[in-house]
């Protein structure tokens, strides 16, 4: 990724195909994403890359329940494989008091 006089960060193309980093850091507990990354041609980054390297990742997995810090941090042309409120509706307790409060 390169960013531009702008400051909008833009992928390397290779071969005419865009680079993508996938971040499966300690939050990526299963290794067949990980797997499935390599296999689609994703550059993996890793735990322990620089914070600069991981701030610049094309998409990020997180296998924990604890993502609200990935959204404070994310840019607009990221994505992320949760989304904000999910654990409203991904928890059984949590849907069903929502349920109870639409009623």
């Amino acid at each position: 990724m390169e960013t531009d006089k702008r400051g909008i960060q833009e992928s390397r193309q290779i071969a005419g195909k865009e680079t993508i980093t996938f971040l499966a850091g300690d939050a990526c507990r299963y290794s067949v994403v990980r797997r499935a990354a390599i296999k689609m041609g994703w550059t993996l980054i890793k735990e322990d890359a620089s914070e600069k390297i991981k701030k610049r990742c094309s998409i990020i997995w997180v296998d924990t329940s604890d993502v609200n810090d990935y959204f404070l941090t994310i840019r607009p042309w990221q994505r992320i494989n949760h989304f904000p409120g999910m654990t409203n509706i991904a928890r059984k307790t949590r849907l069903a008091q929502n349920l109870e409060f639409m009623r």
